[in-house]
């Protein structure tokens, strides 16, 4: 299994990469994604002078834990123009040497984030794989139909995470267990899941996906999963 979402001392994480790697391994992990903020005002966050030296810091713990589990590079960011200040010019030549984005808030007017249609502009000009992180899909999404939002998200190429952290819960349930019935819909489609825990205080964090995933399963949605992008 593979969780993408975690955050270390680059930005406001309480461990180092190597720990969260460490932890992912010991929780039988097949792969580990790091995924610090990117310049947002809301918490410590990555500035555009420090992604090199953190893209190398990763990219050098893959190549040690090669032969135990692969090791992904990427970051979070705040979709708000209020706390993201360069949201509309990102450094894509920096970011496209990641392995994945996440950006949250999409969608999100309680929170100021762009509307999902900004973000399919940005997307043009960003390589790697991006993802929704721990999105409210059933507050967010509720005026868009299924039957529309499901073949934009294919046609984008934007995959959705799965959050179990009860940091993103709602009635002391995962927010992706408020929508299984926009899920369900997923099976047979395009639309990629990952899952990612937004591990930041405590290293059980990092292995804690197994409700994520028995909800893939209770759907059928395993052909969703992302990993194999990543050759896993």
């Amino acid at each position: 299994m593979l969780n993408l979402h975690n955050h270390t001392t680059y930005s406001d994480g309480r461990f180092s990469p190597r720990d969260i790697v460490e932890a992912a391994i010991r929780a039988g992990l097949s792969a580990v994604g790091i995924s610090d903020h990117y310049r947002t005002k809301r918490v410590r966050s990555l500035l555009p002078s420090g992604i090199d030296e953190y893209v190398e810091h990763v990219r050098r713990l893959a190549i040690h834990y090669k032969n135990r589990i692969r090791v992904l590079v990427g970051v979070e960011i705040d979709a708000s123009a209020e706390r993201t200040e360069d949201i509309a010019y990102l450094p894509a030549a920096q970011l496209n040497k990641m392995d994945f984005l996440l950006f949250e808030n999409v969608q999100d007017d309680e929170a100021g984030g762009l509307g999902l249609w900004e973000l399919f502009d940005m997307r043009k000009e960003l390589e790697p794989p991006v993802g929704l992180a721990h999105n409210d899909i059933a507050r967010n999404f509720a005026e868009i139909d299924h039957s529309v939002l499901i073949p934009v998200l294919e046609t984008s190429d934007l995959f959705l995470e799965l959050c179990p952290s009860p940091r993103h819960g709602k009635l002391q349930r995962p927010l992706y267990r408020h929508s299984a019935e926009f899920f369900a819909r997923l099976k047979n489609t395009k639309v990629g899941l990952s899952l990612g825990t937004d591990t930041h205080d405590s290293l059980d964090d990092v292995g804690n996906v197994d409700d994520a995933y028995a909800f893939v399963q209770e759907h059928g949605l395993e052909k969703n999963l992302i990993d194999r992008r990543f050759g896993i």
